[in-house]
């Protein structure tokens, strides 16, 4: 008999991709699970077709955050994970989507390989690509905060399965605002190790404007919270680089130049000339940034050495 599997996805006025979100639910080949949608109160039309589908089908199984809780994706993956009551628990994102064999297959891993927890790569949709980014296994010698962070791994929130109990003990944690993700698969990987199921029925959407719109200095947190777990300074500083520059380009008003300056001071590191220019200067960077050329040269030469 197949297990019970409860998917989770909170929701926040992403009405026009709940469509595509059920017909890759309903079109599943796995057959036993219940859908668990956590709306964050939003301010579209959402919660009146989530009514529509969880008319349709008894197996969506739709829920508020409760007023008296901290608003949040967080929050609403928690409420969902003690709502759950499933043998495993899946995490999916209201504007994205899985293949058809997406549960079977990672059920079926699941049981094989005897584990308690999997991600896997995604296809990846952008404004003007689409892309297949795969990942790897995490080695016995790196740490898992330098494992995300390395080029060749992606462990995207959509590909998340792990079984109910584990998510119960680990939970979100609803006081981060940005990479509360990447703590919840540092803090799982505490417990019970994760396992890469190579596998791309994934599909994630990045064509969003929003996701354009970041605070950047809330990423300061997680940090402060997981640095010293890295053994590789050279991964660690290019995180740092990059979400550095971002933050330059992105959104200026919250850049987190002024703060991973002195991080990188501290360590006595030594800067080259471009990133004396983003972390000292970062408003001239931003200026320089707008120029292909700069831009293109400054990341084919931002390696650590």
């Amino acid at each position: 008999m197949e297990k019970l599997v409860s998917i989770l996805i909170p929701n926040f006025n992403k009405e026009k991709y709940l469509g595509d979100l059920f017909d890759s639910i309903f079109n599943q080949t796995y057959s036993n699970w219940e859908c668990i949608i956590v709306d964050d109160h939003s301010t579209d039309n959402s919660w009146e077709i989530l009514e529509t589908y969880s008319q349709k089908d008894s197996r969506i199984k739709i829920f508020k955050r409760p007023k008296f809780r901290k608003k949040g994706v967080s929050t609403a993956r928690n409420y969902a994970i003690e709502l759950a009551k499933g043998e495993y628990v899946a995490l999916l994102d209201s504007d994205d989507t899985w293949g058809p064999n997406r549960l079977k297959l990672a059920i079926e891993f699941l049981s094989s390989q005897n584990i308690a927890a999997i991600f896997s790569g995604a296809i990846v949709l952008r404004q003007n690509s689409t892309e297949k980014l795969s990942s790897r296994d995490i080695n016995n010698a790196e740490s898992i905060f330098d494992f995300i962070f390395s080029d060749d791994v992606f462990c995207p929130t959509p590909s998340l399965i792990l079984q109910n109990t584990l998510a119960r003990n680990v939970m979100f944690d609803e006081g981060l605002k940005r990479h509360e993700d990447f703590d919840f698969f540092i803090r799982v990987h505490a417990i019970s190790p994760w396992k890469y199921f190579e596998n791309y029925d994934v599909r994630i959407n990045w064509t969003r404007e929003d996701l354009k719109v970041i605070n950047f200095k809330e990423c300061i947190p997680f940090y402060e919270k997981h640095w010293q777990k890295s053994r590789n300074d050279k991964i660690r500083h290019k995180y740092i680089i990059r979400i550095t520059s971002s933050s330059v380009r992105g959104n200026y008003k919250y850049n987190l130049a002024y703060y991973f300056k002195k991080v990188l001071e501290n360590e006595g590191y030594k800067f080259s000339f471009k990133q004396y220019i983003l972390f000292y200067m970062p408003f001239l960077f931003l200026l320089f940034s707008k120029s292909k050329w700069f831009f293109l040269k400054f990341f084919s030469t931002s390696e650590i050495s």
